[in-house]
């Protein structure tokens, strides 16, 4: 299996596709890279964050018959609807494996991270309090403001 290891100009790892995005013996050291973590997205679905604040939904699911440590998710940018055509891998073991790059972004970092926590706490307080959503909407502001 031929792999080539490059950067993006982020500083983040590109690999070229070959059979499998992710070698085992890497996966086992921890060789990979930064964690990824889930975040809460724009549209209230789990999202997944690499290091940099990049989001990507899970664009498909691979399998290995033969080694289960190489099971992975295929990604892409979460702003693909808006022309991104980024797209990356990480293992399923462990939960938090570091996002490995195929294709660089077209676009800077935002503030979806940001903005999707925004909404995830607007979303929590309308189902759990009877206020009404302009007021939860102000005071969550207000917080996030406050955060910055």
């Amino acid at each position: 299996m031929y792999v080539h290891n490059s950067s993006d100009e982020h500083g983040g790892r590109i690999r070229s596709r070959s059979r499998s995005p992710h070698r085992v013996i890497d996966i086992l050291l921890g060789n990979e890279g930064a964690p990824s973590r889930r975040v809460p997205g724009l549209r209230g679905h789990l999202v997944y964050a690499d290091d940099v604040g990049y989001t990507y939904v899970q664009n498909h699911q691979s399998t290995n018959r033969r080694l289960v440590l190489n099971t992975y998710r295929q990604l892409r940018c979460s702003r693909y609807e808006r022309g991104c055509t980024a797209t990356a891998s990480m293992s399923l073991f462990p939960e938090n494996s570091p996002i490995v790059m195929y294709q660089p972004h077209n676009h800077h970092v935002g503030h979806d991270i940001e903005i999707g926590a925004f909404y995830d706490a607007m979303r929590r307080r309308a189902l759990t309090e009877g206020t009404p959503v302009r007021t939860i909407m102000n005071n969550n502001f207000l917080d996030f403001q406050m955060q910055l």
